[in-house]
């Protein structure tokens, strides 16, 4: 294929995964603004905060995908652009086999886990012991369900290394409409109901984009487990094990506010701080989607070396991203007590101290996210790996100390605290690597000009 028709594909489909990903994230946040508080008046505020924290907790358990969906997401897209097909479906095999062992192992921590006292503690609910028999059931319920989609998760990574994420989210959107059909059908009293009716849409949309991809459009990619080998394993491992520090990382600031608010103030509380703070994260997930797709565009444009192509999608995905996350802060700030009363009388409202801090807290994330994506796509996941655990290090000491004194704001404290120490590091490596390409291509544009005259 032609440098040209390259970067026309490259451009295109970023954009469509960028349309499909918005799609899904505004569809995402419509059927939670529904669901919140059909789960509040349902189950309560206190069960539906267990079931805050107890998919916190798994979140943790897993820790996203251990890097090794980023790491096939590099190896993949690097070895399709150098035309390796064979290589594409021993690395694929071996991702399946990667999380089906982690699955494993995340059952057999479950299965401890609910026969210790610690997850009660956890939970919060050490001062309702009515709530322990039904909170444990739907801990390990959520448990083998969090798990098989785990699996299952692998299909997304594959379709997002070949650039076209943009069907992976198309089956999201069709997982999040059925799960709201289902809420709304059978407004259940029952955890476990309720984590059923959360989680079985996705695994059904998975098993269908899987069905897809690999039964029709790309029958030639289908997984070849008997190419499983050290190599691959290597290939995914270099970029996987760097990454998986920097998930365990994102993975401590994305959800440990809610299981330190619950341990130190109470479930009740846990809403409080939840609802806000996944309104900010809708939004930045929105704010993230144009910029999420530009991490394989990387990978091919590093190959190719189109520097001119990375430093423009780099401007191009700060302006994008920053512009609708200003937006989206702006206007949370000065709404947030009528959205939050008109979403469910029963939730509380948080002070206006916490919200500010929090707008402050997602505009640092949202500029940090195009650092990593920058950095990741072109190889350079050593500089999370370190970078990333010093961030979630500052947010757990933060919110921990300042929790007695301020409340539910010092999470966006923390939050603060923490994508400043981030940015020190990924934001100076990656200005650095941008002026040392942009004086190289400079001088072999001089190079070629030279030669020609």
């Amino acid at each position: 294929m032609q440098a040209g028709a390259r970067v026309e594909r490259r451009d295109r489909r970023a954009l469509m995964t960028t349309a499909a990903g918005i799609t899904y994230r505004v569809l995402d946040a419509c059927s939670k603004l529904v669901t919140i508080p059909i789960a509040a008046r349902y189950l309560g505020v206190e069960q539906y905060g267990i079931w805050l924290t107890a998919n916190s907790l798994l979140s943790l358990l897993m820790v996203s995908d251990f890097g090794i969906g980023s790491g096939l997401l590099n190896a993949v897209g690097a070895a399709r652009t150098q035309g390796d097909d064979g290589e594409v479906r021993a690395l694929t095999a071996t991702a399946y086999a990667a999380f089906g062992i982690l699955a494993v192992l995340l059952l057999i921590g479950v299965s401890i886990l609910c026969r210790t006292s610690l997850l009660v503690h956890w939970l919060g609910i050490e001062s309702a012991p009515h709530l322990i028999p039904s909170a444990k059931q739907c801990f390990f319920l959520l448990g083998i369900l969090v798990s098989s989609a785990a699996v299952l998760n692998v299909i997304n990574f594959f379709a997002l290394a070949l650039q076209e994420g943009y069907l992976e989210y198309i089956a999201q959107i069709a997982a999040s409409v059925s799960s709201l059909v289902l809420i709304l059908l059978f407004r259940t009293h029952s955890l476990s109901v309720f984590a059923l009716m959360t989680s079985l849409p996705i695994i059904a949309a998975y098993i269908a984009l899987s069905i897809g991809l690999f039964g029709f459009r790309y029958r030639s990619l289908i997984p070849w487990f008997g190419g499983i080998s050290r190599r691959c394993i290597g290939l995914i491992w270099k970029d996987s094990s760097r990454l998986l520090m920097a998930q365990i990382a994102d993975t401590l600031i994305s959800f440990t506010s809610n299981i330190l608010v619950a341990s130190q103030l109470g479930a009740v509380h846990v809403p409080e701080v939840s609802v806000s703070l996944q309104t900010m994260m809708i939004c930045s997930f929105v704010s993230c989607m144009f910029l999420l797709p530009l991490w394989p565009a990387y990978v091919e444009a590093k190959v190719l070396q189109d520097w001119t192509w990375i430093r423009r999608a780099f401007r191009t995905g700060v302006l994008r991203s920053m512009g609708v996350i200003l937006l989206a802060t702006t206007v949370y700030a000065l709404i947030y007590r009528t959205f939050i009363h008109t979403w469910s009388a029963q939730l509380p409202i948080p002070p206006l101290s916490f919200v500010i801090y929090l707008d402050v807290w997602f505009l640092l994330y949202v500029w940090n996210k195009n650092f990593m994506v920058f950095l990741n796509g072109l190889g350079y996941t050593r500089v999370r790996a370190w970078a990333a655990p010093l961030s979630a290090i500052v947010f757990v000491i933060s919110v921990r100390a300042l929790l007695p004194r301020f409340g539910v704001t010092a999470v966006g404290l923390g939050g603060i605290a923490s994508a400043l120490s981030e940015a020190a590091v990924t934001n100076t490596w990656s200005f650095v690597l941008l002026f040392s390409n942009s004086r190289k291509t400079a001088t072999g544009i001089e190079v070629a000009s030279a030669a020609q005259r």
